[in-house]
């Protein structure tokens, strides 16, 4: 009998695909962090530089969610599994293909 809380099996090898974090829609309410099996994101504070780049409606929506979102801190361990796209409720993170892939 397996158990529910193994790690999902890698779809394909690190580095094959990067997760890419659509900065106008991360709450920052770090379900990709819980979600990823290999840390490949943190939730930071966004500095007030990087709040004054984003769109009016998303610095209102950033600002209402403690400044806080979501990044990337070891995107190379990404294995491509998709845990981080289906746990993001925003739909803020897709997965692009990277060069190294074949």
């Amino acid at each position: 009998m397996q158990s529910n809380n193994q790690t999902p099996a890698p779809r394909h090898n690190p580095g094959d695909f990067i997760p890419v974090i659509n900065t106008s829609k991360c709450e920052g309410d770090g379900e990709c962090t819980v979600a990823c099996p290999n840390g490949v994101f943190e939730i930071y504070k966004l500095s007030a530089e990087e709040k004054s780049q984003l769109p009016f409606f998303s610095r209102l929506k950033v600002s209402a969610h403690g400044s806080k979102q979501a990044r990337l801190v070891h995107p190379e361990r990404c294995e491509g599994c998709g845990t981080c796209v289906s746990a993001c409720h925003e739909r803020a993170i897709k997965l692009k293909r990277t060069q190294n892939s074949g």
